[in-house]
């Protein structure tokens, strides 16, 4: 019996497609054909594929048919798709996934666990949100875990998806997770949202961080932010990446209007309210970051930006009471290059 453990079964599925009537004698090619009516195996893989693969960017249907169905080298493919050879292993094995669930759908041997309520879902959505606006490590790890669990309920659930990919791009924005892992986890959210409702103007505000902080490509990530602008000038998601962006070119006076006018939309915002915080220290005016960044501190004392960009601003003010108190609070699972750096700092 085919199970989801069986991958290598997968791969060899897809080597076959390469050779005219090599299925002709495999038996899961059979049962493939009988199960979706049809009298040409090649036809039912190839859909089974397709299906599979269509909520996922492109590049991974070119990875599975480079390196599964013709047999190209690894290295080969990876340098062709400019990827690093870890980054195409994840998308190989993400794609294999995707299309050994989609065979056992076919084949009706899913064991599926009893259908929870949608209601469960939008409850499972606001818990998440709730918890990325407290912005602490822990409330951000436990946001993921509760949009993951929301989609398992309603994979077409579009603010499960956009809640998925905004956390995991600010745990590998905080240093949480291994960035490189973290970043293309949180394309294959992109991606997954953007195929079922690609009007929505976080997918381009989510990709411009993607843009910058990753792939450090300012001018990508430029395009972006733009896109999210032309689309909803107003919302806030837009203007936070127009003032990530403006930053990051150094135009520190276009970043803070860019990001005040985030502020004045959601005032409640503590990340809004951070961001400008640390712009402000960007800007040379450690007092007014400081005060913004203290007055997130006071409403959530984890929260791990502002906690991490306030220990620089009292730092820089030479207030080391105050910096060794706060940093003495940081537990050891948020020990990040952020610290590491206020410690140079201290001893330069």
């Amino acid at each position: 019996m085919y199970s989801t453990a069986s991958h290598p079964q997968v791969r060899q599925l897809l080597r076959k497609l390469h050779s005219p009537g090599a299925l002709d004698d495999d038996p899961l090619a059979a049962q493939l054909c009988d199960a979706m009516r049809t009298n040409d195996r090649h036809e039912a893989l190839l859909a089974i594929v397709d299906a599979a693969l269509r909520p996922y960017d492109p590049l991974f249907g070119k990875i599975i048919k480079a390196v599964d169905t013709e047999g190209k080298v690894v290295k080969g493919v990876a340098d062709d798709l400019h990827l690093s050879y870890r980054t195409l292993h994840r998308h190989r094995s993400t794609a294999i996934a995707a299309i050994s669930k989609a065979i056992e759908r076919a084949l009706g041997h899913t064991q599926r666990e009893p259908a929870r309520p949608v209601s469960t879902a939008l409850r499972l959505v606001g818990a998440g949100r709730n918890q990325l606006a407290r912005g602490t490590a822990s409330s951000l790890l436990r946001a993921e875990r509760s949009f993951e669990e929301a989609i398992a309920i309603d994979e077409r659930f579009v603010d499960a998806w956009s809640g998925l990919a905004t956390a995991r791009c600010r745990l590998a924005s905080a240093l949480l997770r291994e960035p490189e892992l973290a970043y293309a986890k949180t394309e294959e959210a992109l991606a997954r949202g953007y195929a079922l409702d690609r009007a929505r103007p976080e997918w381009h505000a989510i990709r411009t961080d993607v843009l910058l902080y990753r792939d450090k490509k300012l001018d990508a990530a430029r395009a972006a932010s733009a896109e999210a602008m032309l689309r909803t000038p107003d919302d806030p998601a837009s203007r936070t990446a127009a003032g990530t962006v403006a930053l990051a070119a150094g135009e520190v006076a276009d970043a803070l209007d860019h990001l005040h006018l985030a502020v004045a939309a959601l005032p409640d915002s503590l990340q809004a309210r951070a961001d400008v915080g640390i712009v402000e220290l960007a800007a040379g005016r450690f007092d007014a970051g400081r005060a913004w960044l203290e007055s997130v501190v006071a409403i959530e004392p984890e929260h791990f930006f502002a906690r991490h960009f306030l220990a620089f601003a009292l730092a820089r003010a030479d207030d080391y009471d105050a910096f060794c108190e706060l940093v003495s609070t940081i537990s050891a699972t948020e020990w990040s290059v952020v610290v590491g750096a206020l410690e140079a700092y201290l001893l330069a």
